[in-house]
């Protein structure tokens, strides 16, 4: 649990629910939370997710707050996006984003819950429809040595693709 919050990493997934055309409901998408500033039971930080690496790799601004078991955050990205029908996200970059609530609670070593989008949407006739979108999602804290591996990892990959395009050759290293 965050009892103390401060600068961490998180791992999870939300899961497309309500809302969502049926090519995407009941798919799960990871994303992953930097907690960058926190004060008393307030934090601010920023989200990864399929979305945002779809925006040019800029991340979505989260901010929150825990109170007791509970946890309360929103999560709004650089502009607005929509999904069609068949499951694919336009971006807007001229409009602003939407904000997607989650609520949820402490569950032994993770944050679990819901979330919810209500967003207003110019119909075909020029008027406005609320839209609501909705799902689950979940949360647990990276452990250190998990980072670690991971950003070994990374580099690994980093260095493969250098050599593989300098060398023409695959683990060079």
């Amino acid at each position: 649990m965050i009892s103390k919050l401060h600068p961490e990493r998180w791992h999870g997934e939300y899961v497309y629910g309500e809302g969502y055309p049926e090519s995407v409901a009941g798919q799960a998408a990871p994303f992953e939370i930097d907690i960058t500033c926190a004060d008393n039971n307030h934090f601010t930080g920023f989200c990864y997710d399929d979305i945002s690496r779809r925006m040019e790799g800029v991340p979505a601004a989260i901010e929150g707050y825990i109170e007791n078991d509970s946890i309360y955050f929103t999560k709004r990205y650089a502009y607005a996006t929509y999904m069609s029908e068949n499951g694919f996200s336009w971006a807007f970059p001229n409009r602003p984003s939407h904000d997607v609530h989650y609520t949820g609670n402490w569950y032994g070593d993770m944050y679990a819950g819901e979330w919810e989008i209500f967003t207003l949407v110019k119909d075909v006739d020029g008027s406005y429809v609320e839209q609501y979108c909705a799902g689950t999602w979940f949360i647990r804290k990276v452990l250190p040595e998990t980072l670690q591996d991971r950003k070994r990892t990374n580099a690994m990959a980093l260095l493969n693709k250098f050599f593989k395009r300098i060398f023409g050759k695959k683990d060079t290293y």
